[in-house]
């Protein structure tokens, strides 16, 4: 560490080491004033931590075998297990679902609430609520601005696949079906754990 170095903390924001001495690591952050860490091989794999980057790349990213190893990946986590499909982390979330079952060429709900089609060149994805009938604009005051969505590919690798960012269509979602539009297919996530991000072209 030196006292260059720009410290990327998910509480704090971003801030500049000031100082480094009597074993004490000083931080100044903008918005919270100056914060003082105790400076010790713990303690500055703590602040490094928060510099941590890893892109998200459709093209390039590799296939994840569980939703666990896909989380541990991409947010720097050490999940043993998981069992949810959706987790939200500020302003976006991971979403991992499970796509329409096709028997003799009719769809079937993956699950028992939802139909979720994936179009064929993977934009947009419709998630259908099989309960539901209303047509009503959709409530986005607790919908997060971005989803990260891994599929599980059921006809070749057996895995999650990342496909990409995507944002909710206001104008095209309804309380039966919300539309999801992909907006990049690759994204920059930042920290350990990842709570921030940032959309790449």
């Amino acid at each position: 560490m030196n006292k260059n170095e720009v410290i990327k903390h998910y509480f704090y924001g971003e801030g500049r080491i000031t100082d480094i001495r009597d074993q004490k690591i000083y931080v100044y952050f903008p918005v919270f004033g100056q914060r003082i860490f105790k400076s010790d091989e713990r303690a500055e794999s703590y602040l490094s931590s928060f510099n941590r980057e890893v892109i998200l790349d459709e093209a390039t990213q590799p296939p994840y075998k569980t939703i666990c190893e896909a989380l541990n990946a991409a947010r720097g986590v050490n999940y043993k297990r998981v069992f949810k499909s959706w987790w939200v982390i500020s302003d976006f979330a991971f979403w991992f679902p499970k796509l329409v079952k096709i028997k003799n060429g009719k769809q079937y709900p993956a699950t028992n609430n939802f139909m979720n089609i994936l179009s064929d060149d993977c934009n947009v994805i419709e998630e259908i609520a099989v309960n539901e009938q209303s047509e009503e604009p959709i409530n986005m005051s607790n919908e997060p601005t971005y989803r990260l969505v891994f599929t599980w590919d059921t006809n070749n690798t057996k895995t999650y696949i990342f496909h990409g960012v995507y944002t909710i269509d206001p104008e095209k979602s309804t309380k039966r079906c919300t539309v999801h539009r992909r907006v990049s297919t690759r994204v920059k996530l930042i920290g350990s754990p990842a709570n921030s991000l940032e959309i790449l072209n």
